[in-house]
């Protein structure tokens, strides 16, 4: 069995989180030094001085031209950036099959869906767990579970939770053969059914 994969699902976690925390720590860094500057603090003149800083315009009138193509290619990059940045955004979620290979170049391919239904299986067993569902995501080399469990009233929190940590995602964990297997868990709680009154 082959599995393609896209340009786009190269694109880790990792990396969205590292562009957002370097977003994020340059927009404090320019709102720090603009504040200070406006506070006075690299000198009164400095904050005292327009936005449009006037040797800046005389320099835009003296280069138009060169001005004119550094706004263009700026806004180019930031739009080529803005429709980049929606694609990731929106690309469809990579279920990673898993390959295993050995020394005479046998290879075993689990579907993620195979890994998922099984996953499923052993969370449903779970006493107080009515239903469950199961997704395998990442990549190869990283596999994350993504479970939902849906818990019946009265059930023993503590009891689920050792027994999902301990039981299934260990039993998932020996059997992929990582050492490492990530586990994003979302509990939802059945409604009691509602008694009606004759």
């Amino acid at each position: 069995m082959s599995r393609r994969r896209g340009p786009l699902d190269a694109w880790s976690a990792d990396w969205e989180r590292a562009v957002v925390w370097t977003a994020g720590l340059l927009g404090v860094a320019i709102g720090l030094i603009a504040l200070l500057t406006g506070g006075g603090l690299f000198g009164v003149f400095r904050g005292r001085r327009p936005l449009a800083d006037p040797l800046a315009l005389d320099w835009l009138g003296a280069h138009p031209t060169g001005a004119r193509t550094a706004a263009i290619l700026l806004g180019l990059l930031l739009l080529l950036t803005g429709v980049g940045a929606v694609f990731i955004a929106l690309r469809p979620e990579h279920h990673p099959d898993l390959v295993f290979t050995d020394d005479s170049r046998d290879r075993l391919v689990i579907t993620a869906s195979a890994v998922a239904e099984a996953v499923r299986a052993d969370a449903e067993a779970i006493p107080g767990v009515s239903r469950a569902r199961a997704a395998v995501v990442g990549s190869t080399r990283r596999p994350t579970l993504r479970l939902t469990l849906a818990l019946r009233e009265g059930s023993d929190l503590p009891t689920v939770w050792t027994e999902l940590d301990r039981g299934v995602v260990e039993r998932a964990r020996r059997s992929l053969g990582v050492s490492v297997l990530p586990a994003a868990v979302h509990l939802e709680f059945d409604a009691a059914p509602v008694a009606r009154v004759t």
